[in-house]
């Protein structure tokens, strides 16, 4: 299966914080098939990461698979810094990877786990956002996936 339609991206954990605190905050999303367990090889695909309002990426990308039964991790590693591309202040974060699910005698399990970081914006409204997305494949082809956060109050020096 190469097609990116029949992809699935999950957001598995939410970032909380306060604007302007610094803080390094993860943010992991997970990508599987779409139904599960099929095989996906697309080759090199664009991935495009868009922060929520409020927060900024950090130049960072750790992959891991996991699988749910039986529970199993597999990390993978970081992808390349000089891969990445950050634009619009720090919020679109683009990169080229070949990613690939079920391959046959390989460790990538049912879902590839995306490990990302951000910090809040200095100044931001607090409250909920959740006009991120993550998609993979070109424009044609993406598999959209809102991305939420919660900031908490506003630090000013």
């Amino acid at each position: 299966m190469t097609d990116a339609k029949k992809l699935n991206f999950r957001q598995e954990s939410a970032p909380v914080g306060n604007s302007g605190d610094g803080g390094s905050h993860p943010f992991m999303l997970s990508l599987r098939t779409d139904p599960l367990k099929q095989t996906f090889t697309p080759g090199e695909v664009l991935h495009t990461f868009k922060a929520p309002t409020g927060w900024k990426w950090v130049d960072y990308v750790g992959l891991s698979y996991y699988t749910e039964n039986p529970p199993m991790d597999h990390y993978v590693g970081l992808i390349d810094t000089s891969k990445l591309k950050l634009s619009e202040n720090d919020t679109v974060l683009t990169f080229r990877y070949e990613p690939h699910l079920n391959t046959a005698g390989q460790a990538d399990f049912d879902h590839l786990v995306y490990h990302l970081i951000a910090t809040a914006i200095d100044g931001a409204t607090k409250g909920m956002s959740s006009d991120g997305y993550a998609t993979i494949g070109e424009t044609s082809s993406k598999a959209p996936l809102p991305v939420k956060t919660t900031l908490y109050g506003i630090i000013t020096s």
